[in-house]
């Protein structure tokens, strides 16, 4: 199945220069752990997360009110699109330990999300409908995306 059947269309976003207090309002108001990131264009830069929008506030010491979006957003944007394969977006999720990826079209601009949610729930029979993912690849993109960083670094 490809990731366009399963993501989610409609995203919330934010800019660089949007305030992190601006960015957990979106995530507050539409009940998501992530909101991303896009230029005056609509191409996907960055995502930020609920965790990186709590520890860049620990970490300054400063209101969120006082701190961009882009000060705390990610480095490195793990992507996909519409036309990739289910398996595609796992194995992402799998290497880069992260629950959602930002969907963008061929010229960079954000579509959609796909996240491990959307997946779980392809992976189990909803209203009749058979399942689209193998739970067993649901489970072990979970489990590598659970494991803890430190001792995945320690192996390598």
């Amino acid at each position: 199945m490809e990731v366009g059947e399963l993501m989610t269309r409609k995203v919330f976003s934010c800019a660089p220069d949007d305030s992190l207090s601006q960015a957990a309002r979106l995530m507050w108001d539409h009940d998501v752990g992530c909101v991303p990131v896009v230029d005056d264009q609509g191409r996907a830069l960055a995502m930020v997360t609920d965790r990186d929008v709590c520890m860049a506030s620990y970490l300054t010491g400063k209101r969120l009110a006082d701190l961009s979006a882009g000060s705390a957003m990610s480095r490195n944007l793990v992507r996909c699109k519409e036309t990739d394969g289910a398996e595609t977006a796992e194995e992402l999720m799998r290497a880069s330990q992260v629950r959602r990826l930002p969907v963008v079209d061929a010229a960079g601009k954000l579509v959609g999300i796909i996240s491990l949610n959307d997946l779980a729930r392809a992976s189990a029979h909803v209203r009749g409908k058979p399942k689209a993912v193998e739970l067993q690849h649901v489970a072990t993109t979970l489990a590598a995306i659970c494991e803890p960083r430190v001792a995945r670094q320690a192996a390598a």
